[in-house]
């Protein structure tokens, strides 16, 4: 049950963190499209996002999707997906439910997603 006055404040951006074997070639970006940055107590939001595979070599590449959402419980948080080199994942989604606060109060929760690859390691916040 939500509580009256008590409100949730999401952070979310973006940064790429360079595969260490080869910077010029970073293999994927994470790109968070949308997510609702105030969110009532115990309520939910939606983290809409993309994972683009930036590599240019032959075949698909298999990436890892995380999704740490700090204090808030998340649904679609963890899968694996597929991309051929140049392409993208196309829209994917994961619903976060955010922790009861007590009214009048607020509470600052950070997400990233990373997407795991062979060669790199990209996270989104």
């Amino acid at each position: 049950m939500a509580q009256a006055g008590a409100l949730l404040a999401v952070f979310v951006g973006g940064i790429v963190a360079l595969p260490t074997a080869a910077p010029a070639d970073t293999p994927s970006k994470v790109e968070i499209t949308q997510v609702q940055t105030d969110v009532q107590s115990g309520g939910q939001v939606t983290l809409n996002y993309v994972v683009k595979n930036l590599s240019t070599g032959d075949g698909g590449n298999s990436f890892d999707i995380t999704i740490n959402s700090g204090a808030m419980s998340c649904n679609g948080c963890s899968q694996s997906l597929t991309i051929d080199p140049g392409g993208s994942s196309g829209p994917q989604k994961a619903t976060l439910t955010a922790p009861n606060v007590a009214p009048g109060q607020t509470q600052d929760i950070s997400v990233t997603v990373t997407a795991t690859a062979s060669k790199d390691k990209t996270a989104s916040t």
